[in-house]
Parts: structure tokens; C-alpha cells; sequence
């Protein structure tokens, strides 16, 4: 495939033109959009609480597809229950689902202007990266279910009137390459996973106190312990 043609296709699949390339012109976008590229995103969710996504609005980002492109889009979002990158098309007045098979990683911007490295960790899907290193790696897969109403009656405390979407993201932890699992991270995990650095990890929190719930003091914890153990 061309060049010229496979840049004119990796610009559709972010937003459409909805997509900043530089050098690209939109409307030639649109003539040569792969459609197949994409699914539609319906609307099943239609009336529950809360959203299916990470973020609650779109936010920017880009994409490295699997042919070696990297595009950069303005419109784009995470959907933690289908496990699928998503961008909004102004063009289509529509969502649309990008096919995971084609794309290698992604990052998106968050509110907060942190940028969020997202690459498939596991066979689960997309998971975002907290720590990558020599001997440690920790990510974290973004999940949510959907938890349907329970009608309990009046009387009932727990009863609940509608549809919600509620948190169901996890760690994943390896060392070593070794087959990455699920663990909560805190301190009497990680001495667990890691019974040879445990002094290492008791002098750490003497002096650090670390609140492993922040994923940058999470992140720099590993990081000693990947560099002295």
C-alpha cells in the first residue's frame, strides 16, 4: 500500500476529521475513509447511570497503529466495559469503535493533563502502564460492569431503581516475565510477591511512607525496588 494512501487511512480511523495530521487534507480523508476499520457504537447504554468510559468526556490522545503510523486525535475515549478504544466522529454525528486488532498502543490526555500509556499487557485487552522495568512491570486494566437495578421494595436499604456501571479495575503484576497476575497493591502484597526485598521494601515506607493509591507514588516505589533489589 502506498504511503500517501495508509497515512490518508490511519487519520480516518482517529475521529475522522476529526484527526490533526499535519500535511493531510481533511476532505481527502473522508473520500478514502476504510470504513472497515471501525464498528459503530450503539447506544445499549442508553439511560444508565453513569458511563461506560474512563473519562466522561472526549479527550485528545493518538494512537500507534500496528503498520508503524502514529496518529494524533482530538476526539477520543476509552470504553472500560467493551474493552475498545473509541473516538467521536463530528463528520458521522457518531461514536465509533477503532478495531483493537490494528492498533499496537495508544495514550490519552487525561482532565488532569497526565498523559496515560495504554498497550495489551495481557489477553484481556488494552491495560494502562504504571511501571515498566528490568525486572518488574505493573499495569492496570481499566474495567467496568454493568450492575443491573434491584427492585427490593420500600422497605428495602440496599434496593436499587436503576441500571449503574460501578468499578471493576484491577493491577496486574509480573517479575521477571513471568505470567503477569492480579494483585491490590500495598505493602503486605508486594513483600508477598517479592520475599527477597523484603528489608528493601520495609526501609521504603519508612522513609517514604508511600500511598500506593497514587500511581506516580506507585510508580517510584517500583522503581526502587526494580534498581537496588
Amino acid at each position: 500500500m502506498k504511503h500517501g494512501l495508509l497515512t490518508t487511512i490511519c487519520s480516518c480511523v482517529i475521529g475522522i476529521a476529526c484527526a490533526q495530521l499535519t500535511g493531510v487534507d481533511a476532505n481527502n480523508n473522508l473520500r478514502n475513509a476504510d470504513v472497515s476499520m471501525f464498528r459503530s457504537f450503539d447506544n445499549r447504554y442508553e439511560g444508565v447511570k453513569g458511563t461506560p468510559t474512563i473519562f466522561d468526556d472526549f479527550v485528545r490522545g493518538s494512537v500507534n497503529m500496528k503498520k508503524g503510523n502514529k496518529v494524533v486525535g482530538q476526539e477520543l475515549n476509552y470504553d472500560a466495559v467493551a474493552n475498545e478504544l473509541i473516538t467521536r466522529s463530528k463528520v458521522y454525528n457518531k461514536i465509533l469503535a477503532v478495531r483493537s486488532d490494528l492498533i499496537e498502543s495508544f495514550e490519552l490526555i487525561s482532565p488532569d493533563g497526565d498523559t496515560l500509556l495504554f498497550k495489551k499487557a495481557t489477553d484481556k485487552g488494552f491495560c494502562q502502564k504504571i511501571y515498566e522495568g528490568k525486572k518488574l512491570n505493573l499495569y492496570f486494566r481499566h474495567v467496568k460492569q454493568l450492575s443491573k437495578a434491584n427492585y427490593g421494595g420500600g422497605y428495602n436499604s440496599n434496593a436499587r431503581n436503576y441500571d449503574e456501571f460501578v468499578d471493576a479495575s484491577e493491577y496486574i503484576f509480573s517479575v521477571n516475565d513471568s505470567s503477569p497476575e492480579v494483585i491490590k497493591p500495598s505493602r503486605k502484597a508486594f513483600e508477598k510477591k517479592l520475599p527477597q526485598s523484603k528489608d528493601l521494601i520495609s526501609g521504603y515506607f519508612k522513609e517514604h511512607s508511600p500511598d500506593l493509591k497514587n500511581h506516580r507514588e506507585l510508580a517510584a516505589f517500583l522503581a526502587y525496588l526494580d534498581q537496588n533489589s
